[in-house]
């Protein structure tokens, strides 16, 4: 019986996680924000240096942008008063989008199990101005847009 009622929960867990996913799909892709994302164009020039971040929702008050390390195409995000969740940085394919997009992936040793499902995507939008996209990638083949955020070359 014990058995069945923890299988039934993770049945439970596993359809309110898809359907949180589908529902942030959903919300981000008729943001306001998509279409910029759409319009945008992979960066024409490698990263290098701190970039200044806008917070669009749930990255936490105190984020304040990112550190692009162009001869390593690595990065760091980083905080008030710490830096951290490290990420390796090329281009590829948009996971939602059909377009070329500079990905920013956390799975990387040293950052904690949860961040390594993150795969941001950032378009250029303007000359120094990005507008990226934070993508769960768990579920393959279902990625999903929690949140969108914006860097300034300061």
């Amino acid at each position: 019986m014990i058995i069945v009622i923890v299988g039934l929960s993770l049945v439970a867990c596993v359809v309110l996680s898809i359907g949180a996913a589908t529902y942030l799909n959903y919300q981000t892709s008729h943001d306001a924000d998509q279409a910029r994302f759409g319009a945008g164009s992979a960066p024409s020039t490698e990263l290098n240096g701190f970039y200044e971040g806008k917070n669009f929702d749930g990255l936490g008050d105190d984020w304040t942008g990112k550190t692009f390390d162009s001869a390593t195409n690595t990065g760091i995000n980083t905080f008030t008063n710490e830096s951290k969740y490290k990420f390796k940085v090329y281009q590829a394919p948009g996971l939602r989008d059909n377009k070329t997009v500079l990905r920013l992936d956390y799975n990387l040793e040293g950052n904690p199990l949860w961040m390594r499902f993150i795969k941001d995507e950032m378009i250029e939008v303007s000359p120094g101005n990005y507008l990226g996209k934070v993508t769960f990638k768990i579920i393959p083949g279902l990625p999903f847009t929690a949140t969108y955020f914006e860097l300034t070359n300061i």
